[in-house]
């Protein structure tokens, strides 16, 4: 701690301070930093460190400098002591568990921290409220009505629906709920959505993920996959069949960018595409008449398309 004194002695205008350091006990002294930081507007720091008495070490973190005037917080987990929120998750699940060894407050101050939240049943048993989520994650099947409790769903721009899907009239309620919705994630049966008899349609979705598998019955028809999302600019796709990926190109009619990941590239393939791309994507009708490049990076092939073309070749 007497080289950080020293250190920022030499530094009366600094106004913004983060360190990541592993250090000694020392540097963890929250009435020496005290001292040394009334100037600093912000202080965020990340140290290694073994503390034996921990909450011995944060009792000099929890002075009135520190909570009342600054409002600084921080917390110690597995030889790890930081800034929270700022070096808090900003991912979590359900089974999200407050910091044990924390100076904060309430817990609050991490739940606003959080821009992406992994839900699923057990969610009708939280009381926690998380503002600043724009990413949720659903493992099975939620009623959103318990979901807006939790998450403002008029700011969730990217959905991801990890479970099994059998009822895609409900998804597509679900999602007009949803009005900054513009990136959904669909991690099981996309294919399923093929067979659906309603006129469903997803106009709101601009980037869509799809990681499926595709049954041999349904691989003629992946075509209609860009009428139940017309506005679709952006697609990632998984599969081992490059066909698949040509059908997806012509659906999606308003595809600018792809990127399609094979579960499985042969010896053959491998050789091929890495000089000639565009051989993984070969008989795609859309790209007979526009502008577009492609690039092979194992096991990726990504897809620009007309105006894309132009920001990838600079």
């Amino acid at each position: 701690m007497d080289e950080m004194e020293q250190m920022l002695s030499t530094l009366p205008l600094l106004k913004h301070l983060e360190l990541h350091t592993e250090c000694a006990i020392d540097l963890v002294d929250g009435f020496r930093w005290e001292s040394v930081s009334h100037d600093l507007v912000t202080l965020n720091f990340y140290f290694i460190v073994h503390l034996d008495n921990v909450e011995q070490t944060l009792d000099s973190f929890r002075t009135c400098y520190w909570l009342t005037e600054k409002r600084w917080f921080v917390a110690y987990k597995r030889r790890r002591f930081f800034s929270i929120p700022y070096f808090g998750k900003t991912s979590v699940s359900m089974g999200f568990r407050r910091h044990v060894f924390s100076t904060a407050i309430n817990d609050q101050i991490c739940f606003d921290h959080v821009t992406a939240l992994e839900s699923s049943a057990s969610t009708a048993h939280i009381n926690h409220y998380f503002p600043n989520v724009r990413t949720l994650k659903l493992n099975d099947v939620c009623h959103f009505k318990t979901i807006s409790s939790i998450v403002p769903l008029n700011q969730i721009t990217h959905l991801i629906l990890s479970y099994w899907i059998t009822n895609w009239t409900m998804i597509s309620d679900c999602i007009e709920q949803i009005p900054s919705l513009h990136t959904l994630s669909v991690m099981n049966n996309s294919s399923e959505l093929l067979e659906c008899k309603q006129s469903i349609y997803f106009k709101q979705i601009k980037t869509l993920h799809i990681d499926a598998q595709w049954p041999l019955n349904v691989i003629d028809r992946i075509e209609e996959l860009g009428r139940y999302f017309p506005s679709v600019e952006y697609l990632h796709a998984t599969s081992y069949c490059s066909s698949i990926f040509v059908r997806m190109i012509d659906g999606f009619k308003h595809l600018s960018n792809g990127s399609f990941m094979f579960t499985r590239v042969s010896e053959i393939q491998r050789k091929d595409w890495s000089v000639k791309p565009e051989w993984a994507i070969y008989g795609a009708r859309r790209l007979r008449v526009g502008k577009f490049t492609c690039h092979f990076s194992e096991p990726y092939i990504y897809v620009w398309i007309d105006e894309q073309v132009g920001r990838f070749q600079k």
